[in-house]
């Protein structure tokens, strides 16, 4: 018959080489390294974050917080009254004019700039 030309096979499909299902790829030298020392941040962090050693690391990172609603507010033309770290860890800026659609979300995203300013270098 001219109709079926699959006569004979039972799969049309080519085959395709898959890796069994219970096995894992390797991670190779760096890959290992990388997860030790994510590993050794996280326990430090999870020991340490509520202690005397971290407190100051923390009031760094709310002035940097309140330092980025600062430079947003003057790169938009503002002017900046006053930056206040409080021993609670929280942080007011005031600020008179600049364009508050940049200024609000500039502490957290300037928090992060400034994380990966100090991982760089």
């Amino acid at each position: 018959s001219r109709g079926n030309h699959n006569q004979g096979r039972s799969d049309s499909k080519p085959k395709t080489k898959t890796r069994p299902s219970n096995t894992c790829p390797k991670m190779n030298e760096p890959q290992v390294f990388f997860l030790f020392l994510y590993l050794v941040y996280l326990a430090i962090i999870f020991f340490f974050h509520n202690t005397l050693v971290m407190y100051p690391f923390r009031l760094l990172t709310t002035f940097l917080h309140e330092m980025s609603h600062a430079i947003a507010c003057w790169i938009t033309c503002g002017d900046v009254r006053s930056i206040k770290v409080f021993e609670n860890e929280g942080g007011v800026t005031s600020y008179v004019g600049g364009c508050r659609l940049a200024i609000i979300p500039a502490g957290y995203v300037g928090a992060a700039i400034w994380g990966s300013v100090f991982v760089m270098f």
